[in-house]
Formats: structure tokens, C-alpha cells, sequence
């Protein structure tokens, strides 16, 4: 009986450490300066630029105005966004993101909201 509270007490605490790694693992991906390419397969010209730091962010639009904004990593591939201000592009607080590579040179980031109707592409070069 004892050994199977601490072997459950041990497979308890590997899970929450793997969840916790693999998050931490995300978001030393997803830091860094993206391009936003397209919502709902439309493509911007030129699109406003997305600055991941460490747990916030800024919005900068093509006209230069800045939005800041934080960011949460959560389970199952989710992300939530709260801006600090109102800005045009981003409808929902969470979505759920996908992360891919290109030739070695390009890194995507996919935004799709919980009901799959909004898609957003960001795009940084490696």
C-alpha cells in the first residue's frame, strides 16, 4: 500500500513537470519578433508586427502605434491573449496554436480560434 501512494506520488509529480517543461519549451519558441502574413487567408501587404517577450507583448500596426499586451501559455496547445488596449485584429482571448518550420529559415505560428472560424499566420525569420 505504501509503495503505491509513493509510486502514484511520484507519476503525479513527473506529469506536472513534463506539462510544465513542455510550455516552457513553447514559449522560448514563441518569444521573439513575428510578422503577422494572414487572417482568415487573407493576405496582408503589409501586416502588423508581433513582439513576444517573456510573458507580455506588443501589437505594433503598420501606422507604428503600439498595443501591449500579455500572453499565457495553457494546456493543450492554447494560448490567451488580453490586450491592453482595443485593436482590430485579434476577436477571441484564447486560441489554440501550431508551431512548423520552413526550409530552416522561416518559423509559422498558427492562431486558430476554439471554433476553427478565425486563422491567423505569423511568420519569423530563424
Amino acid at each position: 500500500m505504501k509503495l503505491k501512494i509513493i509510486l502514484s506520488y511520484i507519476i503525479v509529480v513527473f506529469l506536472l513537470l513534463s506539462c510544465n517543461s513542455h510550455t516552457e519549451k513553447e514559449k522560448k519558441y514563441i518569444i521573439g519578433s513575428w510578422s503577422l502574413l494572414s487572417v482568415d487567408d487573407m493576405i496582408f501587404n503589409q501586416g502588423p508586427n508581433i513582439h513576444f517577450f517573456e510573458y507580455n507583448g506588443k501589437l505594433i500596426m503598420p501606422s507604428g502605434k503600439e498595443i501591449e499586451f500579455t500572453y499565457l501559455l495553457l494546456d493543450g496547445y492554447k494560448i490567451k491573449l488580453s490586450f491592453i488596449q482595443k485593436q482590430p485584429y485579434f476577436n477571441q482571448n484564447t486560441y489554440i496554436y501550431t508551431i512548423s518550420s520552413f526550409d530552416n529559415k522561416l518559423d509559422k505560428l498558427e492562431l486558430s480560434s476554439k471554433n476553427k472560424k478565425s486563422k491567423y499566420i505569423l511568420l519569423k525569420e530563424r
